[in-house]
């Protein structure tokens, strides 16, 4: 299974209990971090907190997206130029989804 294919291993994990769950995603998580997956590792944690929502574990699912954003707008926050600051949270499909979920879930600024 590959590391960059994080709806696979939620898909994977459909149905499991939720210890089993956060286990597996959080191995692949502690994977993409140390192999240097920057982008593997926010939309591990997209897929993981849309899973959590979706069982019903809401505040676990506005904690691990909370997460993400913070580490998303640090990462936007080191792109110099405006337009591909704004290219890189909106142009890639799961850094809107990030940000549009914390809007929608946390209230927070998109």
């Amino acid at each position: 299974m590959a590391i960059w294919r994080p709806y696979r291993v939620v898909a994977l994990c459909a149905g499991e209990p939720p210890e089993l769950v956060h286990e597996t995603i959080g191995t692949y998580l502690e994977s993409a971090r140390t192999l240097g997956r920057r982008t593997a590792e926010l939309h591990l944690s997209l897929a993981h907190a849309e899973a959590l929502d979706a069982e019903g574990d809401h505040d676990e699912a506005r904690e691990v997206l909370a997460r993400a954003r913070e580490v998303l707008l640090a990462r936007a926050e080191a792109i110099g130029d405006p337009a591909i600051r704004e290219s890189f949270l909106e142009a890639v499909p799961e850094h809107a989804r990030i940000m549009a979920r914390a809007a929608e879930w946390l209230g927070a600024p998109v």
